[in-house]
């Protein structure tokens, strides 16, 4: 009898806690929200280990991500959307996969953000590496990893302070985030500055910037500090340093594009299309990818070589002018408008057929 009454004290003041946890951040302002992960990323290749031509899938980073939004691309194209952007991966390992190890040979969209298109060509690099995880782990995932993103996502819907995604957001609430924020003295070091969520999520890896990263320039600005555009600004100063880093980069360069051309080139022979496109960025963004990525040297050398159909954001007016309270992403509403004059450059190149 006092076991089972310790039992349900035990679980009343657990209760009460979850609840008194819970109502204090959203006390704070705090939403639910799902959050983007490896389960989700596998359940979009899975789609595409099957044969079909009825689909398109998008590969590359963020701005691919961002910028395409699932329920325009259906509404308006004949094609389901089969996204496999990732925050800050190059999408050069999923086109191997794709040739290697799927039968698919439908359209795929190559967003080429060129300051990680060009930069990882190595599979020892950064953003090789996330997107090499993401592949094992589709190829790896056990059916209790499937049950429990399954029983994850209501929880999601459910709980602020509950989360199960890979990116760490410095305003995150989770205990594992909650003590790597917090500040017990002086550490030695310099306090890199947070790096706080702007994106919602379905579980369709329909991604978008939220409302709040475009409307409030507080944390679109901390957004931009992130990037690390000052400290990239700065690194010409170094003159000899500089000079090096542009000769690594002309090797990485031609080293990208012969791993790109060579699966390109497998992938077009078996009956596949790759288009290629350039997303916006903005500003300063912009300014320093122009500096140490110059269109000519890269964005058009690899149109020249690849003979791929090819989309510049700079090539056409309607896709220039666009929000990108960030310099480097889409607001949600010019996304919409982004995937639904995209749909329409495709159809007329003869890449879509419109839908009767």
């Amino acid at each position: 009898m006092n076991l089972k009454r310790t039992f349900f004290l035990a679980l009343g003041i657990g209760l009460i806690l979850i609840i008194g946890w819970e109502w204090y951040w959203r006390s704070q302002g705090r939403v639910t929200g799902i959050d983007d992960n490896k389960a989700l990323w596998a359940r979009q290749m899975n789609k595409i280990k099957a044969p079909g031509t009825d689909q398109v899938v998008f590969i590359g980073s963020s701005r691919i991500l961002f910028d395409i939004q699932k329920e325009v691309w259906r509404n308006h194209s004949t094609k389901e959307p089969i996204m496999l952007g990732t925050q800050g991966a190059t999408p050069l390992p999923t086109l191997r996969y794709l040739v290697e190890e799927t039968n698919y040979k439908g359209l795929v969209v190559v967003g080429v953000a060129p300051d990680i298109f060009f930069w990882a060509s190595k599979e020892d690099d950064w953003s090789w590496k996330r997107i090499k995880t993401l592949l094992d782990y589709s190829d790896d995932q056990t059916y209790a990893q499937r049950i429990n993103q399954q029983l994850s996502i209501p929880l999601q819907r459910s709980f602020v302070f509950y989360r199960d995604g890979d990116e760490e957001w410095s305003d995150d609430v989770d205990l594992k985030t909650l003590l790597k924020n917090a500040r017990w003295g002086e550490r030695p070091g310099p306090i890199q500055p947070p790096f706080y969520n702007f994106e919602d999520v379905e579980v369709d890896r329909n991604v978008a910037m939220s409302e709040k990263a475009t409307n409030d320039t507080v944390l679109a600005h901390s957004v931009i500090k992130a990037w690390g555009l000052d400290e990239w600004e700065k690194e010409i100063n170094d003159s000899t340093e500089y000079d090096k880093m542009q000769k690594d980069l002309q090797l990485k360069r031609k080293d990208v594009l012969t791993y790109f051309l060579t699966y390109a080139d497998q992938y077009t022979q078996r009956g596949g299309t790759i288009v290629l496109v350039r997303c916006p960025s903005m500003g300063k963004y912009r300014e320093l990818e122009q500096r140490d990525y110059p269109r000519e040297q890269f964005w058009d050398s690899l149109v020249i070589k690849s003979k791929l159909p090819a989309i510049h954001f700079e090539d056409y007016p309607q896709l220039q002018g666009l929000n990108l309270p960030e310099l480097s992403h889409l607001s949600k509403e010019d996304a919409d408008y982004f995937t639904l004059e995209l749909i329409k450059i495709f159809e007329e190149q003869g890449i879509l057929t419109k839908p009767n």
